[in-house]
């Protein structure tokens, strides 16, 4: 994978924020999407798509206290996507 690290970080119970670097020399994607999902809801999975330039972005959802949350980073190459970085996230 070309994505070194990934976190998340929590703003409040409306937003968050995923950072990420890439590794050195690695091939720059065309875009990042990042996805996640609470794990109490698993069918509702939410995504957003991320412009290459891009090594952070705020997440707007409803994040509810004492609940597990699942992000994804998939880095997106012109021959498909690459492998996600997954961080498992309690909020509290």
């Amino acid at each position: 994978t070309s994505v070194e690290s990934f976190r998340v970080y929590h703003m409040n119970n409306t937003c968050a924020v995923a950072v990420w670097t890439m590794l050195p020399k690695s091939d720059m994607p065309l875009e990042f999407i990042v996805e996640w999902k609470n794990l109490g809801n698993e069918e509702k999975v939410q995504w957003m798509n991320i412009p290459q330039n891009m090594s952070r972005c705020y997440i707007e959802d409803n994040f509810f206290a004492i609940e597990k949350y699942v992000f994804s980073l998939y880095p997106v190459f012109p021959e498909g996507v690459g492998r996600s970085k997954v961080v498992k996230w309690l909020f509290y």
